[in-house]
């Protein structure tokens, strides 16, 4: 299973991806949305790691996708 990670912070994807997991730089909300769907419909990533300003962002379509999904496993940094 794939790591994969959503920010909004460059230098936060930059140091994922020197640790060997793919990741994302993304401001716009619709963007955003549209790349978490993609995610949870992919069976080949285990782990989603999302920053907390997008967190902030879409909070309750994130607890919702975290309390109705056991995989991907949504972690919060």
């Amino acid at each position: 299973m794939k790591i994969y990670c959503i920010t909004d912070n460059q230098e936060l994807e930059v140091g994922l991806k020197l640790a060997g997991c793919e990741a994302i730089t993304l401001k716009e909300k619709i963007e955003i949305e549209k790349k978490i769907n993609e995610i949870t419909k992919d069976a080949n990533i285990g782990i989603l790691v999302i920053s907390k300003g997008i967190y902030a962002e879409l909070k309750e379509k994130i607890d919702k996708i975290r309390m109705n999904n056991k995989l991907p496993l949504i972690t919060i940094i």
